[in-house]
């Protein structure tokens, strides 16, 4: 089933949106599930746009470029669900602009793409869809996905927006004397399974930042930012009790919880740590 993935361009067809254009062209093309493109030679094909561009604007910053082609991929990536095949394309597609061959490689510090994701999630509404929405606000849930496997790969640790996530999911969830109690169901089956899937793929990553003291960022809990044992041991909780007891959430919410909790145990008695 092809992805339909689309991009509202200001109506200016002007020279700056014409590289814009086909950069999403380019793009859309090699996500769709049947593609036979090749990660290297679509990076192939974004170095010649890179080129193009700089020859036909000689005033261009190499850096406004990089920044035009991270904001639509991330702007794609929120469109292709979380867990289509066309997300770990993604996460190839990016590794072949880092080791990319040819000289320069204007791609291979992968520049402005970490900021880029950033400000990606900055303008996607974390709420959960209503009932009528269907898959249609799933844009939240997608790009925490791609995050995971970004951190899975080794593109660095996207601990900030795993703590999000792991916080909107776990930290908040409402006293069952509360009247929200009532109606947690809606929240923890869309927020949960996003939190999950952080600890199924990438546990061991976020595990070691507890050692390294380097996560200081996300919403604090006990007074306190980052990734540490005490907050940490609380999510395992929490999975557990999710997993064993919450009979608002699915079937397959609770199996995910469960496998979430499985993954930390296993992080914490891994090798490396």
């Amino acid at each position: 089933m092809s992805l339909n993935l689309v991009i509202d361009f200001p109506e200016d067809e002007d020279e700056p949106w014409v590289i814009e254009h086909k950069i999403f062209d380019v793009l859309s093309e090699y996500l769709q599930p049947n593609s036979q493109a090749s990660p290297p030679e679509v990076a192939l094909k974004f170095n010649e746009l890179f080129q193009l561009n700089q020859r036909e604007n000689e005033k261009a910053n190499p850096e406004g470029f990089l920044w035009q082609l991270w904001d639509i991929v991330f702007n794609v990536a929120e469109q292709v669900p979380y867990s289509h095949t066309s997300q770990d394309r993604l996460v190839e597609l990016i590794a072949a602009l880092r080791d990319a061959h040819f000289q320069p490689n204007p791609f291979a510090e992968l520049k402005c793409m970490g900021p880029a994701l950033t400000e990606r999630f900055n303008q996607i509404s974390t709420e959960p869809p209503t009932s009528g929405d269907g898959e249609r606000n799933n844009s939240w849930k997608n790009l925490n996905a791609l995050a995971a496997r970004l951190t899975r790969a080794g593109f660095g640790v996207r601990s900030r927006d795993a703590v999000i996530a792991l916080s909107l999911a776990l930290e908040n969830r409402p006293h069952p004397r509360s009247r929200a109690y009532q109606e947690r169901g809606r929240a923890l089956n869309f927020h949960v399974p996003i939190a999950a899937n952080w600890m199924q793929k990438c546990a061991r990553e976020l595990y070691l930042q507890i050692k390294s003291g380097e996560s200081v960022q996300g919403p604090p809990w006990k007074g306190k930012r980052g990734i540490f044992d005490e907050r940490w041991n609380f999510w395992k909780e929490q999975f557990g009790d999710i997993a064993e007891h919450e009979d608002a959430c699915e079937d397959s919410v609770r199996a995910g919880a469960r496998l979430a909790a499985q993954k930390m145990i296993e992080a914490e008695s891994s090798d490396d740590v």
